[in-house]
């Protein structure tokens, strides 16, 4: 839901003219027909995979404004430590632009976290940026991303791009075999952000100059494509060698799990996906989709790794480190298919994480605060 005063009407060209429903954004009005300033469906931020609401983002919201993200950053870094977490590893919706700010924080000396950063391949999601790049400018921001690679920093390394196949549930993107309603009653199978022939070039691309590849998939079709794609490659560039990272998979079976395990794949989700979606996917989908809604039990009786950040040499020479990353929200020891609360999830990644090794070894460390205690 977006609400807006007068002056925020007056932006978004909503009248008393204005029809009730515009594609997916419904515009609620008084009994005399005048905008009330309340609109709901998709107005949201990003993924709202509505032409009229990326249309009124775009009217209202600045993005990309460096004067207003560099204060938002370090405010969301002091939060964080309040809640004991001292290293993160973003890697995803990350523009060039984004990136900068804590490039800018570490130039002044004021980056007080442990940052691990990877840069976003393919436009998607966002309302200024819901459509494809040109061929150009994607090859373009690959090559300036491999040459800004940063991996021997004590708080700041930069180690590769990230793909997200498919998108989430609400939004319909999904990638399911079969179809499913998306939250508006329409059929759909799902959708994927990147082409499959820039999919391919990614993948060699990143292979050929050492960085790590995030792909975040999350519907079992993704799994199918990416997994195959992955497959016919690894004769020519060695998959299991480089590292790469599976992240969020919602979804996922546990034949698809071996499988990116045997291609040397480490996995980072967050149980919230679940908690956030689980009842969605039910009423969409089917009460079948908790089979493999989460199988965190199989990611760890397998092996599969937890995501870990590559530092130094070893990530150039395609070897892994010896370092967990602080994002995965499971443990091997603590991997079930039991409800968890999400206040003992808080607490057992705080405490796990805050007691292993960080995302960036070697000498120095974050700035310590009382608030990175892990108790």
């Amino acid at each position: 839901m977006m609400a807006a005063n007068s002056r925020g009407l007056e932006l978004l060209g909503v009248t008393a003219d204005s029809a009730d429903r515009i594609e997916n954004v419904w515009i609620e009005k008084d009994p005399a027909g005048e905008p009330t300033g309340r609109l709901t469906g998709s107005v949201i931020t990003y993924y709202g995979y509505d032409a009229y609401g990326d249309e009124l983002m775009n009217r209202l919201v600045p993005h990309f404004k460096f004067d207003v993200l560099l204060p938002s950053v370090r405010d969301g870094i002091e939060r964080y430590k309040r809640l004991g977490i001292t290293a993160v590893y973003e890697n995803h919706m990350l523009e060039d632009e984004m990136l900068e700010v804590y490039r800018q924080l570490r130039r002044d000396d004021d980056l007080a976290m442990r940052v691990v950063t990877s840069q976003e391949a393919e436009a998607y999601g966002f309302a200024w940026a819901s459509q494809p790049r040109e061929e150009a400018d994607f090859r373009e921001r690959l090559e300036r991303a491999a040459s800004k690679l940063e991996l021997d920093d004590d708080l700041l390394r930069f180690n590769g791009v990230t793909v997200a196949w498919d998108g989430y549930c609400y939004g319909g993107t999904m990638m399911m075999r079969e179809p499913y309603l998306d939250v508006y009653g329409k059929l759909t199978h799902g959708h994927r952000h990147i082409s499959l022939e820039r999919a391919e070039h990614l993948m060699r691309f990143c292979a050929e100059r050492g960085m790590r590849l995030n792909i975040l998939a999350m519907g079992l079709k993704a799994h199918d494509e990416v997994l195959e794609l992955l497959e016919r490659l690894d004769p020519e560039i060695d998959v299991a060698a480089q590292n790469w990272v599976l992240c969020h998979a919602t979804t996922i079976e546990n034949e698809q799990i071996d499988r990116f395990k045997a291609l040397g794949f480490a996995h980072t989700t967050s149980m919230a996906f679940g908690c956030g979606e689980g009842d969605l996917m039910c009423r969409t989908m089917g009460r079948h989709v908790l089979e493999n809604l989460h199988p965190l039990r199989h990611f760890s009786t397998s092996r599969c790794r937890s995501a870990r950040a590559p530092t130094g040499d070893r990530c150039r020479r395609g070897r892994r480190s010896s370092c967990p990353s602080p994002t995965s929200s499971w443990s091997p020891g603590t991997a079930t298919r039991a409800r968890t609360s999400a206040s003992r999830a808080l607490r057992r990644w705080r405490y796990s994480r805050a007691t292993q090794p960080r995302c960036c070894s070697g000498p120095g460390s974050a700035r310590s605060s009382p608030a990175t205690s892990p108790t």
